[in-house]
């Protein structure tokens, strides 16, 4: 597999946000959602993806934060690429999910969850999800975070594209990280530990 070399990985701040809403503009469902499935729970997110609204909601959840919530890829000055990562404590729908009953809450707050990727179809088979899993390492762990999670598709689960967004176990499983559940037959709790 080639990588690509030219990929710049950058922490998503206020001044990217055009950046990131030009990338999701390029598919329906990421327009749609503009990464708010794990942000707001049941109701308030049918509101904004039938209203519109998800992109100012996700923007005023960041702003509130004051955390990048992820990562963008760029590629001669574009962005073709994102992941989605911010402490557990930010996302109430994974702290809900039936596949993390396992978990510590005492941790929600210290240990980093990858959501999401997104990699635009021209830069797609070019080792671009691995180098955003990296990028959203060194972010965790510049923000003091101890761990790294994430619920990828088990190994042998053939996915679709839409479910793809979770990212595959090989890629956690060779940027370091290590099973630590396997909840359903679809997916495996990883972990990368940071230190404290």
């Amino acid at each position: 597999m080639a990588t690509s070399s030219r990929l710049e990985i950058a922490p998503l701040r206020p001044e990217r946000f055009d950046d990131l809403a030009g990338l999701f503009a390029t598919t329906a469902m990421t327009r749609r959602c503009h990464c708010t499935w794990f942000l707001v729970r049941g109701r308030e997110r049918d509101h904004v993806w039938t209203t519109g609204m998800s992109r100012g909601r996700f923007e005023d959840h960041a702003r509130e934060s004051g955390l990048p919530l992820g990562v963008l890829g760029y590629e001669d000055g574009q962005a073709v690429a994102w992941c989605a990562a911010a402490p557990r404590a930010a996302y109430p729908t994974v702290r809900r999910s039936p596949l993390m009953t396992r978990r510590d809450p005492g941790e929600d707050a210290s240990v980093w969850f990858v959501s999401c990727f997104y990699v635009h179809r021209s830069v797609r088979h070019r080792g671009v999800t691995r180098r955003l899993l990296d990028g959203v390492v060194e972010l965790a762990r510049a923000s003091g975070a101890n761990a790294v999670e994430g619920l990828p598709r088990a190994a042998g689960d053939r996915a679709d594209t839409v479910s793809a967004y979770v990212g595959a176990e090989s890629v956690f499983a060779a940027g370091g990280f290590a099973v630590v559940d396997r909840p359903s037959p679809r997916r495996v709790l990883m972990r990368l530990e940071l230190g404290p």
